[in-house]
């Protein structure tokens, strides 16, 4: 599902993949050919998530900012695996 929060709608490219079963909140922006799957939950209503171009963000995971301190920001082919929680951090370009 992807739905606005306080007058700010997640931006998803045509390029990239969401599962039905997702959720996009808020303040979320998706690179280039990103993907989002089953069940995963980008909340962006306290500050923003970005997601680089061809980042995959996998099954269960759980990424939420820290209300007036920081967001969180995936860099470019990143991999965020199965069930990880990511609050208020950076990871850079190619990691796992």
């Amino acid at each position: 599902m992807i739905r606005s929060y306080k007058g700010k709608h997640p931006m998803v490219p045509a390029s990239c993949y969401v599962d039905a079963s997702a959720q996009l909140i808020g303040d979320v922006v998706l690179g280039e050919h990103a993907s989002v799957w089953m069940n995963a939950v980008l909340r962006g209503d306290v500050h923003e998530i970005r997601i680089g171009a061809h980042s995959n963000v996998q099954d269960c995971s759980v990424l939420h900012g820290m209300k007036k301190l920081y967001g969180v920001y995936v860099g470019e082919y990143v991999t965020v695996g199965h069930s990880v929680t990511l609050h208020g951090c950076v990871v850079e370009d190619r990691c796992l």
